[in-house]
């Protein structure tokens, strides 16, 4: 007789153990014919190939303290790899983990937190066979994360699919170098709040990124520190509020703003406004032709010795520009006059 005697389907990475008992029933005659039996059995294994998924979970919000994330308050470092590997830890230390970050639940993406024996220093390890795809909704990815003081590895990311990056790194306190230049956000269509509450960010790189609508630097949201911000290659095209977008950056002294596209921006009042150490600024390609508030666009830039401006930075009629050159640096003129060497029109 043959008999199936279990039938199960195991995920990825997954194992289980059986154990077979096999017994003679007691009624059983103890005679040779009975004795010095054999018996055999076959596993039947069926597969069907399916590539790994390795798009990372959404987040439960701000509070999410599943795997990796239940341990933000212990974690110093963060480490993205693009290859799974079982971690360890050194003498004294401990090793949390494998905790499975996958989005489908089969473990495409998981994590380790590792520590050290008096789990003062513990690194996060987030790994995904050939990196990590993100989730369509990646809202509060790093959020909270407030130890933490370097991320290693964004590269291993993949950013293509995200639509929504809103608050990823808020309050992220102790952050002093972010670098998103490897990013895709091609698809993004909210970047707000991304930053707020970074306190001890020093340095932002935000070169050949597509920005959103809604993105904005945020200054004026914790940023108190930031000195550097990369932005060579940076696509503005889907910007149409520029309004307050460095304002309060105080400790910043060079921009490199060649590659904004300003062309269907409506307003950029109190854009520069706070930029207390910018001693140059060259808006050579910026095109004002849309735009109706100018409002305190410069003004409290103290340290400001030049504005560079181009062809298509027009004054329109209907533009407000109240405060707009308040508190500069530069030497003011009104309107109509040649005002850095460049006419209004």
């Amino acid at each position: 007789h043959a008999y199936s005697l279990y039938n199960f389907t195991l995920k990825a990475n997954e194992e289980r153990d059986f154990n077979l008992l096999l017994y003679m029933d007691s009624e059983t005659p103890m005679v040779e014919a009975n004795m010095n039996a054999s018996w055999k059995g076959k596993i039947t294994l069926s597969t069907e190939y399916q590539e790994e998924d390795t798009t990372i979970r959404k987040m439960n919000d701000y509070n999410d303290t599943q795997g990796m994330w239940g341990y933000k308050d212990k974690l110093t470092k963060i480490v993205i790899e693009n290859k799974k590997s079982v971690k360890t830890a050194e003498d004294g230390g401990q090793v949390y983990g494998p905790f499975d970050e996958s989005a489908d639940g089969y473990g495409g993406v998981q994590s380790y937190v590792v520590c050290d024996n008096e789990e003062t220093e513990c690194t996060g390890y987030l790994q995904g066979t050939n990196g990590i795809k993100g989730n369509e909704d990646s809202r509060y990815l790093f959020y909270g994360f407030k130890n933490v003081t370097k991320i290693e590895g964004l590269e291993n990311i993949d950013t293509s699919n995200v639509i929504n990056m809103s608050s990823m790194f808020i309050t992220m306190t102790n952050l002093q170098e972010l670098d998103l230049s490897s990013f895709d956000t091609s698809n993004a269509t909210n970047m707000s709040s991304m930053f707020y509450g970074m306190n001890n960010l020093q340095s932002l790189n935000l070169n050949n990124l597509v920005l959103a609508n809604d993105f904005i630097i945020g200054c004026s949201y914790g940023l108190n520190n930031l000195n550097t911000i990369e932005m060579k290659n940076v696509d503005t095209s889907k910007i149409t509020r520029m309004n307050s977008f460095f304002s309060s950056c105080s400790k910043v002294q060079e921009l490199d703003l060649s590659s904004f596209e300003t062309s269907n921006v409506t307003s950029m009042d109190y854009m520069f406004n706070g930029m207390e150490k910018l001693q140059k600024l060259d808006l050579s390609s910026f095109d004002t032709n849309q735009v109706t508030n100018m409002n305190n666009m410069f003004a409290n830039t103290t340290n400001l010795q030049s504005i560079t401006f181009g062809p298509k930075f027009v004054h329109k009629s209907e533009a407000t520009t109240s405060g707009m050159f308040l508190n500069c640096g530069a030497p003011e003129r009104p309107f109509g006059d040649s005002w850095s060497g460049v006419s209004f029109d």
